[in-house]
């Protein structure tokens, strides 16, 4: 578990650059009408400079569905 403060995105990158044991990063999109979502968003400006994969999965995912698919 790590708790960070500050702007969620940029806590997020320093997270990945300062944590080289992380070999997926994987967010749910958000299941509103406005889109996949902020994070997501900016995450995926940045996918090909980030030292590790993205994974994108629908927000609406039930714990079985997750598990599923993992």
């Amino acid at each position: 578990v790590y708790i960070r403060e500050g702007k969620l995105t940029e806590a997020l990158m320093q997270l990945i650059e300062e944590e080289n044991h992380f070999s997926i990063l994987v967010v749910g999109a958000s299941t509103g009408g406005e889109g996949p979502g902020s994070l997501i968003n900016y995450v995926m400006k940045r996918v090909g400079k980030l030292p590790i994969p993205v994974t994108i999965v629908p927000g609406g995912l039930s714990d079985e569905e997750i598990d599923a698919i993992s």
